[in-house]
């Protein structure tokens, strides 16, 4: 079994190729950035979104933002029965395993790692509740300004994809064997019958979401966040 010296270089070399694989998937210009960060921001006021709603918010054409949303990758975005956006690239307004509550509001994320990378990217304190998928235990931890709140025996699974699987279906390659585990134990048995899976300390996993925003938004995260308050 490696050390934990061992360990943790291991992952840092994860998180390495991890964000490296998210880069070429998804080559964002400033603009896009722009708009990325303000569908989070919207779509985490707790409603779906229109079209228009969101051209008004970030004053851009809906022309130009109905072209845009035909254009997401499949899986990526979930749309309602009025064209209403209600899912985006791991945030989702329909309930999964993995919910994030904040100032009153109830999100959800399509796999474990959604829950950090936008509790980080909205700067709000979440309350996150998962369930260990082998165990079945509840798992409840917070994220704020004083850092993570929770066991520190949790752990996360892992997928090291590459970058056409994230661009083709993200969700189907990735987000269905992403978890939270009470304990390392926990996770190897679930990872055991798995290739490729991993499991990460959690507080590996939020050190990795905040390299992830930073990475992928870089000066998008710096606009205003008022979006996302209510």
């Amino acid at each position: 079994m490696p050390n934990q010296e061992g360990e943790t270089g291991s992952n840092q070399a994860l998180m390495t190729r991890v964000i490296d694989s998210a880069l070429q998937a998804n080559a964002l210009d400033a603009q896009t950035q722009r708009m990325v960060v303000a569908m989070f921001r919207l779509l985490a006021r707790g409603e779906p979104v229109s079209p228009a709603g969101f051209a008004g918010a970030i004053r851009i054409p809906l022309e130009v933002i109905e072209q845009v949303v035909r254009s997401v990758p499949p899986g990526a975005l979930d749309r309602d029965d009025e064209g209403n956006v209600v899912a985006f690239s791991g945030m989702s307004l329909k309930p999964t395993d993995h919910r994030m509550q904040l100032a009153g509001r109830t999100l959800y994320g399509w796999c474990a790692f959604d829950t950090l990378f936008l509790s980080a990217l909205l700067g709000e304190s979440t309350r996150i509740v998962s369930r260990d998928p082998v165990t079945g235990e509840a798992i409840r931890f917070e994220l704020g300004s004083d850092g993570y709140q929770g066991s520190p025996e949790l752990v996360m699974s892992f997928l090291d994809v590459s970058p056409e699987e994230m661009r083709s279906n993200v969700r189907a390659a990735f987000c269905h064997d992403v978890h939270f585990f009470q304990d390392r134990e926990s996770g190897a048995r679930y990872a055991a019958d798995r290739a490729g899976l991993i499991t990460i300390p959690i507080g590996d996993a939020i050190a990795l979401a905040r390299r992830w925003n930073e990475s992928l938004y870089g000066d998008a995260l710096a606009a205003p966040a008022g979006l996302a308050r209510t």
